[in-house]
């Protein structure tokens, strides 16, 4: 799913060549509305997620994908799962017990919406643990296997689909070589959503491999691979930064948007597979509206040549369900 999964979006999202100077769209593109997503906390039920897939169905934007973040990569007791945040503390879910909760908020937006309106559903950690390995990606590609059994099962499929997440931040404790072992880990059978930032590094250029420095030993070539490089990997960056830039077609953005751009240019000039297709924006709740957000990423990956055309996707994540 990964490979050809990709290449159809890609595809759809027009990437245009140009040469030399700043890039313009051909068109702009309008904005595509926001689906809410979740860091997962406190008290939580199987109601609880149905009711949450159910409401997100009753406002879809149509074709959305929603991060349900369910915190720490954890193994207890030789039981891979997450820890996640519970009433200033954690709890921890095993990945069986996480896919029972996506399963419910998969059948709720399935009850709830339209039958033309699909969900790509991407079960996230961050890195900001000491289980950030291969293993670890590799049980929770596992469980979003699981989850698309169940959802194919039933016959939800044709409008709900889980893929992995993962909010890869350079600033948690994890480093970059730990967070690619999870990728890869992960595989390539599903697709895997980097929904994190890119700390540390340049809003304005990019270098020859590995790049230049972000935080906490990361280049850009990391965030890269997180994006694009890795097989199932796809950028859904963080945009919540409220100081503005111009960039060079006079169009306005922020830094968070820019560094995500210098990483996306990075891939064209050299990675293997290419500039990045930054698949849409994450806003959060107490920053930027997710318009903003979006229009934002959407200015930065069309300032420059090659310029990317469309961005998929808009959402924005609240604490809760």
């Amino acid at each position: 799913m990964g490979r050809w999964g990709r290449a159809l979006v890609a595809a759809a999202l027009a990437v245009t060549s140009m040469v030399g100077g700043p890039g313009n769209a051909a068109a702009a593109q309008a904005y595509p509305g926001y689906t809410l997503s979740h860091y997962v906390q406190n008290s939580i039920s199987a109601s609880a997620f149905y009711s949450s897939g159910c409401s997100q169905g009753r406002i879809s934007v149509g074709n959305g994908i929603v991060v349900l973040d369910f915190g720490q990569p954890w193994v207890s007791n030789g039981t891979y799962g997450a820890r996640y945040w519970y009433y200033g503390g954690v709890a921890f879910l095993s990945t069986t017990a996480i896919a029972t909760y996506v399963q419910g908020f998969g059948q709720g937006f399935y009850d709830c919406s339209p039958a033309t309106s699909y969900l790509r559903l991407a079960v996230g950690v961050n890195n900001d643990s000491g289980y950030v390995t291969s293993g670890h990606g590799s049980a929770w590609s596992a469980m979003v296997g699981a989850i698309n059994a169940w959802l194919v099962a039933r016959g939800y499929s044709g409008r709900v689909t889980a893929a992995g997440a993962i909010d890869a931040e350079p600033g948690f404790a994890a480093r970059a070589p730990a967070v690619r072992a999870w990728m890869t880990g992960f595989g390539t059978s599903w697709l895997a959503y980097d929904f994190g930032s890119a700390d540390g590094c340049s809003w304005t250029s990019y270098a020859p491999p590995p790049g230049l420095a972000c935080n906490n030993g990361w280049r850009q070539d990391d965030l890269y691979y997180l994006a694009w490089g890795a097989p199932a990997g796809w950028g859904l960056p963080e945009v919540y930064a409220t100081g503005t830039l111009t960039l060079p077609n006079g169009a306005p953005s922020n830094w968070m948007a820019n560094q995500w751009e210098m990483v996306r240019l990075y891939g064209a000039r050299y990675g293997s597979l290419g500039a990045a297709v930054i698949a849409g924006q994450m806003a959060q709740t107490d920053s930027l509206s997710p318009q903003t957000s979006w229009t934002y990423l959407y200015n930065s990956v069309n300032a420059y040549s090659p310029v990317q055309g469309n961005v998929r996707w808009s959402t924005k994540i609240v604490w809760g369900l």
